[in-house]
């Protein structure tokens, strides 16, 4: 196929020769399902900053063809582009642990379904909640699926490590261990109010930085950069946004509330610069010159 296109374009296939795709190393299948999900991470951040800083923001509410919005069509590119990762990195088995990832992810989001099914009873929704949950993965899932099918033409390196996408998965993984907990509290309604909610948010976006740098400890400084960025400066731009709104007759309560979730982002891009920084002093007292 990709002769008879080369005999067919001669062109086109010499500029394409020419261009250099980021490398995608093979690994172990738990680091490669680790490097999905962090290039789903950085390609969703990016194109959410896109979204939102283009000229005319496209309103969420217009539909594109298929019922899809530009929010679940950046959700849908983001995981092609893990797919692809997936594919290249870590084979099937890799796509398999993403896939249980995905799946245990999703259903720690019932339990919030169904106490939301009970108090308000909406139509629709509550009739079926584990096929709610499974179409608004839909972008996500038809996105896996294309990307690995589409990755059999990307080229592969070497063996290796993705370490700047292993630690943007750690941040995703971290993340979500952290904040689960937070979740089911306040579900369960032993928070005392929305400002403990926040905090504690902070406090495990925090973690979660801290396990990322220490990750990112051998990666490129550029690759720490990137991560630290994409967990940053989206969630930033909406809090800058979101100051416009504020009201100096806001109660204390509802700041904090307001602010401790919105700058949480910012906490973990700090902690993850932080721990990389002295994880990379700890390792070069111990094993100098073996720093990447």
């Amino acid at each position: 196929m990709r002769d008879v296109l080369r005999a067919e374009f001669p062109g086109a296939a010499a500029r394409l020769s020419r261009l250099r795709l980021p490398e995608i190393r093979r690994e172990p299948a738990v680091w490669a399902a680790l490097s999905a999900l962090g290039i789903a991470l950085v390609v969703g951040a990016v194109l959410r900053l896109a979204l939102f800083l283009a000229p005319s923001w496209p309103d969420q509410t217009v539909r594109l063809p298929l019922g899809a919005t530009f929010g679940s069509l950046a959700t849908f590119i983001a995981h092609l582009a893990a797919g692809v990762v997936l594919r290249r990195a870590g084979g099937w088995r890799g796509l398999g642990l993403y896939l249980a990832y995905v799946a245990v992810e999703a259903a720690t989001g019932l339990p919030g379904v169904l106490l939301f099914c009970d108090r308000s009873r909406p139509e629709g929704m509550c009739a079926a909640p584990l096929v709610f949950i499974a179409a608004g993965r839909a972008p996500q899932l038809v996105g896996i699926a294309t990307g690995v099918l589409l990755g059999r033409w990307y080229p592969t390196g070497p063996v290796g490590s993705n370490r700047t996408l292993r630690g943007a998965g750690v941040f995703s993984v971290a993340l979500f261990l952290a904040s689960t907990p937070v979740g089911y509290l306040s579900y369960a309604g032993a928070l005392s109010g929305p400002a403990s909610f926040g905090i504690l948010i902070a406090l495990a976006s925090v973690l979660a930085g801290l396990a990322a740098g220490i990750v990112l400890a051998r990666a490129p400084l550029a690759g720490a950069l990137l991560v630290a960025l994409a967990t940053t400066v989206p969630s930033l731009v909406f809090a800058v946004t979101l100051s416009r709104d504020a009201s100096p007759a806001d109660s204390l309560e509802f700041t904090v509330a307001r602010w401790s979730s919105q700058l949480a982002p910012v906490l973990a891009g700090v902690a993850l610069l932080i721990a990389r920084l002295l994880a990379r002093r700890r390792d070069a007292t111990e094993v100098p010159g073996d720093l990447s």
